[in-house]
């Protein structure tokens, strides 16, 4: 249904490096995002919330705490793409 709602979307590629991340995750979290905006932020962010979502062991703890807590203080939620259909069939 069609609501007449408007967004912004904002497309984020993320550093992979160990420096990059870091300047990222201060970027990130000192973002200013207009609260009068409902806004979408979609892209690779190369980094994790939580261990498990790794492949294969191990991951940085630090990375993945800085990483919530940008989250949480942009009040973001995550909407999961995992084992969804997002396409249609023609």
């Amino acid at each position: 249904m069609y609501s007449g709602a408007r967004w912004t979307i904002g497309n984020v590629y993320a550093p992979c490096t160990s420096v990059g991340k870091q300047e990222f995750l201060t970027w990130f979290h000192d973002f200013e995002m207009d609260d009068d905006m409902d806004w979408l932020l979609v892209g690779d962010f190369n980094l994790i919330r939580k261990q498990t979502d790794r492949n294969k062991p191990g991951g940085y703890l630090q990375n993945m705490m800085l990483f919530n807590l940008a989250i949480s203080n942009l009040a973001l939620e995550e909407l999961p793409l995992i084992g969804n259909k997002f396409t249609l069939d023609k």
